[in-house]
């Protein structure tokens, strides 16, 4: 088990890096640039870094060695320091380029700049340092407990992390056929529309909030919903169900037409308030794609017989959907969990 720990972290040696540079790429785009051509100038943004990473280490002759030579970490905190300041200053010309096309220019701000770099440096470091350590303790005969404990730690969480990826698979698998999009959906029933946060200066939906919200005013413009049910965070201090109802009328949605929920603190609470509240028995649930499979089995645990109706009517951030991957799928877990348990 050791050899191979160590063959794994002469292999992560290699990746770990790439990872922090796609990281870092992926924070400065999205500090810079969120339109249009935000996904191909990431593309180029992460190229840069990684060709410049490379010839930095190149360069500077780093290696994986142990134990870590002398002035080790000031090669690797040159070679990232090199790496930001040359990285940045050619994406800066290359999105020069893509924003000349619609007459703007890139947003750039210093502070942010220097706390990636900060950021970055300690990542990288962290990295190299950490693998490092990991080879002491399972090269050194008297750390034998720590090594048997790392491994159990490590198995435990690859376990974790495969039944939560299989579970997450599963569900989308199993809805599959019930996620569909305006144009194809053929039911007449209420439209539930989750809530998702609102901008509490301007009193204006979030941009996801937004889509939610339009594509719930489709369904009604095109005859395939009679009433919309907005759910959403009511408690003291918050305004999201009150904006969200202001936006819907601005844009069409008869108010006669409108039901407010302001106890849905959470999707469950959302979808089981539907059916014991307000007597909903079949819905179109307006949200996001990677929210459906989650949303759709809360409702069959709640019995509410739902279809999804997709809301991305817009391009969001790569950053995004990484964090709405991450959560979702912690999310999706439990849910389902849930419902193994309450149907028992």
């Amino acid at each position: 088990m050791g050899y191979i720990m160590i063959s794994m972290a002469k292999i992560l040696y290699f990746t770990g890096p790439i990872l922090i540079i796609a990281l870092l790429a992926l924070l400065t785009s999205e500090q810079h640039y969120r339109e249009s051509f935000y996904h191909p100038y990431l593309v180029i943004n992460f190229l840069v870094f990684l060709i410049v990473w490379v010839g930095s280490t190149l360069a500077l002759k780093i290696s994986f060695a142990y134990p870590l030579p002398k002035g080790y970490f000031w090669k690797i905190a040159g070679a990232w320091s090199i790496t930001s300041s040359i990285s940045w200053l050619i994406n800066h010309f290359i999105l020069s380029g893509f924003l000349a096309r619609s007459g703007s220019r890139p947003k750039f701000s210093i502070p942010i700049l220097v706390l990636t770099w900060i950021f970055g440096l300690i990542l990288v470091l962290g990295w190299f340092y950490g693998l490092a350590l990991l080879k002491y303790i399972f090269t050194s005969s008297q750390l034998r407990w720590l090594k048997v404990g790392i491994e159990v730690v490590l198995s435990v969480l690859g376990l974790f992390l495969v039944i939560i990826v299989v579970i997450n698979l599963h569900v989308r698998f199993r809805f599959r056929d019930r996620i569909t999009s305006v144009d194809s959906v053929q039911s007449n029933a209420t439209a539930i529309v989750f809530g998702a946060g609102v901008y509490q200066e301007s009193g204006r939906p979030s941009l996801v909030l937004r889509d939610r919200i339009e594509t719930a005013a489709e369904l009604v413009e095109k005859g395939k919903s009679e009433s919309v049910l907005l759910s959403g965070d009511g408690s003291a201090g918050s305004i999201e169900v009150d904006v969200m109802a202001r936006h819907a009328v601005e844009i069409g949605i008869p108010e006669s037409i409108l039901v407010l929920d302001k106890s849905g603190y959470r999707t469950y609470e959302t979808c089981s308030r539907a059916c014991t509240e307000f007597g909903i028995r079949d819905a179109l649930l307006v949200t996001q794609d990677f929210h459906l499979p989650r949303a759709l089995l809360i409702c069959k645990s709640v019995g509410l017989g739902a279809v999804g109706v997709r809301a991305d009517r817009t391009r969001y951030s790569l950053l995004s959907h990484l964090i709405w991957a991450l959560r979702e799928s912690l999310a999706t877990a439990y849910a389902w969990l849930e419902e193994m348990v309450n149907h028992k």
